[in-house]
């Protein structure tokens, strides 16, 4: 019984979000099952992870890259040579053969973009942010845990939180009030230093566009920690359950009839498009119009512009060495 709270008590906001929010049934792929290594990573994921590493690695590296050619051949080499010869092999899951090109097109424009607008603060001309940054803490008794992709100095001694996300759809102003992920960064900020920071902002890396994330109150801590029993109560009960008065709780996000089941439901939404457990999700729900119906939504409505799939920004090199190795 012990361990089974110490498993369920300890949350990040991906692990929060995806069982509230996305999919239960992702969520026991994910995290009860753990699959991941026996499922194909779906390319748009993928390419997510790509783009945050180079982003880290533009402010990391020691002596940083002495042109735009140097950072867009590192992203060459990175997404056509490593990704796919080392770090992958065969367990990228693609829908159409030319994903590799189309997203090496969107990533050298997101790139670029980059590039030019962070130069000053690589260079020293501006206060040079802090990236990656993990944090620990405790809530209302739980263990949450994270990584805040940017943490960038302002004028008297604040800051701002920055997170990328590498999707093509903008986020609603409802989706910026209600993000696990912000209220976790907030939550973390304030414990470390003991003030909020000064501005929260979330970089739409595709268009380029910055959305002014609200300061999150007492309220949204309150949220936070209903957010938090509700998940545990749900996660144990149909996996070991620890009490008899889980039908008292006041369910709001998921559905009590899985406790009844033992049973982690499938959501079906645009998600599916990139979830990595499609394939295993549809053995246990073969026929799923609802499914198809979305997946064929998303793929219509969020597809790349013919803009962003011009490779020939500028000539570019790329050495092919006969052993790949990990970009350093």
């Amino acid at each position: 019984m012990r361990k089974g709270y110490k498993i369920w008590g300890r949350w990040s906001a991906t692990k929060l979000n995806l069982l509230l929010f996305t999919c239960p049934l992702n969520f026991y792929f994910e995290y009860v099952l753990r699959k991941k290594s026996e499922v194909k990573q779906s390319i748009p994921k993928v390419f997510g992870e790509a783009i945050h590493y180079m982003l880290r690695r533009f402010f990391q590296l020691k002596y940083g890259y002495k042109s735009l050619e140097k950072f867009i051949n590192s992203w060459l080499h990175y997404w056509l040579d490593y990704i796919p010869n080392v770090k992958y092999k065969d367990r990228l899951r693609m829908r159409d053969p030319k994903d590799t090109t189309n997203y090496l097109a969107i990533g050298i424009s997101i790139l670029k973009k980059f590039y030019s607008e962070n130069l000053p603060y690589r260079k020293g001309e501006l206060p040079k942010p802090q990236v990656e940054q993990s944090f620990k803490l405790r809530f209302k008794g739980y263990r949450l845990t994270g990584k805040i992709d940017r943490i960038q100095p302002v004028e008297n001694g604040g800051v701002e939180i920055w997170d990328y996300k590498t999707g093509y759809k903008r986020p609603s102003e409802e989706e910026l009030k209600r993000n696990v992920q912000f209220t976790f960064y907030n939550l973390a900020q304030l414990k470390t230093s003991g003030k909020n920071p000064v501005k929260m902002r979330l970089v739409h890396l595709f268009s380029g566009e910055h959305f002014i994330v609200p300061i999150r109150t007492k309220s949204d801590y309150i949220q936070l920690g209903r957010w938090l029993d509700e998940a545990r109560i749900y996660v144990q009960n149909i996996l070991a359950p620890q009490a008899k008065k889980w039908k008292d709780f006041p369910f709001y996000w998921l559905n009590p009839e899985d406790i009844e089941r033992k049973y982690f439901s499938p959501r079906p939404s645009s998600f599916c498009n990139i979830c990595d457990y499609e394939e295993l999700c549809r053995k246990y729900k073969p026929k799923d119009e609802l499914r198809e119906y979305w997946i064929n939504q998303e793929l219509r409505a969020i597809g790349p512009s013919p803009q962003a799939l011009q490779l020939d920004l500028f000539p570019l090199k790329r050495k092919r060495s006969r052993k790949v190795k990990s970009p350093r």
